[in-house]
């Protein structure tokens, strides 16, 4: 079985000069400080520039979003829980306190105090555990309770980023 590692050099010189992605993300690794979870991330996806560039990207747009970031916090941490992905349950979301353990255990469960984080945590259930599919009265919900369209979109962009973040955990973690 191979041993994954993060990568933090250039290592194969057939490509040339490896790109940067702005904001000190490199695929030689992010000028975060060692152990963030940005940082291990970054570093997996660097084993392909593509997906370092596609990571990078979201991230980026990630901590641009609408969305505060308590409740971005609360979608990766509900992401996954649902994936199974226990380091993806410390997230350091830009801007975001980190949860206290009661909190942290309410997010996993996909439970909020607010009624709008509370919809909001429903639709990344069921956009995780049914793919995408079957959305609409969740979407329904959600807009009642006040989100825009923007938040809903913004919600599915968190989902698709924690999940591939997830993924490339379990695979090459």
């Amino acid at each position: 079985m191979r041993n994954w590692r993060p990568v933090h050099q250039a290592s194969d010189s057939r490509v040339g000069p490896r790109p940067s992605f702005g904001d000190g993300v490199s695929p030689e690794g992010p000028a975060a400080p060692a152990g963030t979870v940005e940082e291990h991330f970054l570093g997996l996806a660097a084993h392909s520039t593509a997906a370092l560039g596609s990571m990078a990207a979201q991230l980026r747009a990630a901590a641009e979003m609408r969305l505060e970031p308590r409740i971005r916090q609360a979608i990766a941490l509900r992401v996954a829980e649902l994936n199974g992905c226990a380091r993806g349950l410390c997230p350091a979301i830009e801007g975001a306190a980190p949860p206290d353990a009661a909190t942290l255990r309410r997010y996993r469960l996909g439970l909020a105090d607010d009624p709008r984080e509370q919809v909001l945590l429903a639709l990344t259930t069921k956009l995780v555990e049914d793919r995408g599919h079957h959305t609409r009265c969740a979407v329904e919900a959600a807009r009642q309770l006040g989100a825009t369209d923007e938040e809903i979109v913004e919600v599915v962009a968190l989902v698709g980023l924690h999940t591939f973040a997830n993924y490339l955990q379990s695979v090459v973690g």
